[in-house]
């Protein structure tokens, strides 16, 4: 279509042509996975880039779309983790597939790194003295340089692996690049009886892991590499000591087969503030 053309109608019907397609993935029960509302956005977002880009080059005196008008699809963040039961069970189903997918997971799960960021990991960019992992702007996402500091999980990943190529992840027997750890994962995951997870929900569950640790959101986002905390918030499911704090103190509440007179903290208040606590 000629830029000029392209209105306020051409793009929602995109969005909804858009939106009724299949991606090649499929949902847990087999069936094909319809394109998310954040992809269609993305879409969005590179076409308004597009048209401000011919604005500058003066392809167009103005954008033909007002886009304050355009009604983007809600971005719900995933909220799949790994708790700590299913990590034990996962390790334990690693056994069997061999030591390079227990390494992956170890410091995908200890640097919150993505997947492609590990697995094109070089020992160029990783500093064993200083404990530091430094990934370049061509090596980044956001074409942002990354500094991430390495724990001792980490660290005895790293001390162990056979320097007999230039990435840190390869096959020892050739030296070459392990390209994908998809099926051998998806192995491990039924293995483990675990559900629904993706490799990158590993990144996830570092931020998650941080986040009931009690580290700062802001640290949080500096680690993942994001731009913004906005961002950062999509990849975490808050489970805060407050939180476990909060419902704690309903231990004392009267329940099913508590009698009054069984409270562990020594007694009820008053009976005018009986409906305060749960019966």
């Amino acid at each position: 279509m000629p830029l000029a053309d392209i209105k306020l109608e051409s793009v929602e019907r995109y969005q909804a042509a858009r939106k009724a397609e299949t991606t090649n993935r499929k949902a847990a029960d087999g069936a094909p996975r319809e394109t998310s509302g954040a992809t269609v956005n993305r879409d969005l977002a590179l076409l308004r880039t597009m048209l401000n880009k011919a604005v500058d080059w003066e392809c167009l005196d103005a954008s033909p779309i007002n886009w304050r008008r355009v009604k983007k699809f809600n971005e719900n963040g995933r909220e799949r983790y790994l708790t700590a039961n299913e990590r034990k069970r996962l390790f334990a189903a690693l056994d069997d597939s061999g030591p390079i997918l227990s390494n992956f997971i170890v410091l995908a799960l200890n640097t919150g790194l993505r997947r492609g960021e590990i697995m094109g990991l070089r020992w160029a960019n990783v500093n064993m003295d200083d404990g530091l992992i430094c990934l370049e702007r061509a090596q980044r996402k956001n074409n942002k340089v990354l500094r991430v500091p390495l724990n001792e999980n980490a660290l005895v990943v790293l001390r162990r692996l056979p320097r007999v190529s230039e990435y840190v992840l390869c096959d020892p027997g050739t030296g070459e690049r392990i390209l994908s750890f998809r099926k051998a994962f998806a192995s491990a995951c039924k293995k483990a009886g675990i559900k629904d997870l993706r490799i990158h929900d590993l990144r996830h569950t570092f931020g998650t892991m941080l986040n009931a640790r009690g580290v700062a959101l802001p640290t949080i986002s500096s680690l993942l590499g994001h731009s913004s905390i906005t961002m950062t918030s999509k990849y975490i499911t808050p489970i805060t000591e407050d939180q476990k704090r909060a419902v704690d103190c309903l231990v004392d509440a009267p329940g099913p087969g508590r009698k009054k007179d069984e409270n562990p903290a020594g007694g009820y208040p008053d009976e005018g503030r009986k409906s305060l606590y749960i019966q």
